[in-house]
């Protein structure tokens, strides 16, 4: 991940609506995408398909808040004892 892709803290307090990536979990910047199958053409009709999606920058993954992310963690941190004691 490169540096110009995590938030400063400036940014991170002037943002009262921080959000979080929901692949690593961290506080990104976030990113317009358009995910649409481009030009198309119906019974003789060209169009041009637009799906765009906010995603994160770093992992190009679905945006959560704060109060989204730690059930999250929790579920990973369990994931992770788990294992250590399946052994």
């Amino acid at each position: 991940m490169l540096k110009s892709d995590r938030l400063s803290a400036e940014e991170v307090f002037e943002d009262p609506e921080l959000k979080y990536c929901g692949e690593c979990l961290r506080v990104c910047k976030k990113q317009s995408l358009d995910y649409g199958i481009g030009a198309y053409e119906f019974w003789g009709a060209a169009g041009y398909d637009h799906r765009f999606a906010i995603v994160s920058v770093c992992c190009e993954a679905e945006l959560i808040t704060y109060a989204e992310r730690f059930p999250i963690l929790k579920q990973r941190f369990i994931g992770r004892i788990k294992k250590l004691f399946s052994k």
